[in-house]
């Protein structure tokens, strides 16, 4: 009676370290997707702050096209003791941009010591 007793005790601690291990594993594989999360996350971020660039290993040629008509009237009519400008858009107005960016490897950047 004694041994039946012990050989459940041993099976449950064995069931136990079967369940940990399992656990212990999916986590180890699903890692690599948790860490290509938390990258994507940076990414997103640091791309909402703003173009990155190193200034000493890049380069960039742009060329930016305005353009807009329209017509500004100075009237001499008095609203609240101030005149009265009505600016009109008399054409679609557009700004256009165009050119080569060239981004280095952050790496290659030589710091002065």
């Amino acid at each position: 009676m004694l041994c039946l007793k012990h050989k459940r005790k041993a099976q449950s601690t064995l069931e136990y370290a079967i369940i940990i291990f399992v656990v212990v594993v999916a986590m180890m594989a699903l890692s690599a997707y948790f860490k290509r999360a938390i990258q994507g996350r940076g990414k997103q971020a640091s791309d909402q702050i703003g173009e990155q660039f190193s200034p000493q290993t890049s380069s960039w040629d742009y060329t930016t096209e305005s353009y807009s008509k329209s017509r500004e009237e100075t009237g001499t009519a008095q609203i609240g003791g101030k005149g009265v400008t009505r600016s009109t858009l008399l054409e679609d107005q557009y700004q256009r941009r165009w050119g080569t960016e060239t981004v280095g490897r952050l790496d290659e950047e030589v710091y002065p010591e």
